[in-house]
């Protein structure tokens, strides 16, 4: 990948990254989208109905203080891989009590009414998202060579 395309997909993950919450619990918070250069090979992640990058004006952010504490005690477990044509979805066999429903490659943990997102900061590379790219390329190649011998 080139530099410039690697610099406009780190921007993107970052701005992927950032939380949206709770709406439901009376936060409520004014998203709305980065402006893609329209040249861009991401131009349209603006245009489409599910768009990942958001921009939180924090000036707009409601506190509320009666948000319960979200437990965040994730424990390891076998999972699949799955791209739902705009993201990649990882499916497991965590027991139908768990508030987690979907975890995305852009590390937003959907818990129902709130999604946990991880920033990630430009420096050394983080094990657990090398791990995470690893797999989404051993999957993807998988995938290719299951579509070639068809």
């Amino acid at each position: 990948m080139a530099m410039a395309s690697m610099k406009a997909m780190f921007s993107l993950e970052i701005a992927s990254l950032l939380v949206a919450c709770a709406y439901a619990h009376g936060t409520r918070l004014q998203l709305k989208l980065f402006l893609i250069e329209p040249k861009s090979e991401f131009k349209l992640c603006s245009a489409g109905k599910h768009q990942s990058p958001i921009n939180i004006v924090k000036d707009d952010v409601v506190y509320n203080p009666n948000l319960k504490a979200l437990d965040g005690d994730y424990v390891p477990t076998n999972a699949t891989f799955v791209d739902n044509g705009f993201n990649v979805e990882v499916c497991s066999s965590i027991d139908e009590t768990s508030a987690c429903n979907e975890r995305h490659t852009h590390l937003h943990l959907v818990h129902s009414i709130t999604v946990v997102s991880i920033l990630y900061r430009y420096g050394h590379p983080d094990a657990f998202h090398l791990q995470v790219r690893e797999m989404s390329e051993e999957q993807a190649n998988k995938r290719t060579e299951r579509r070639e011998a068809q």
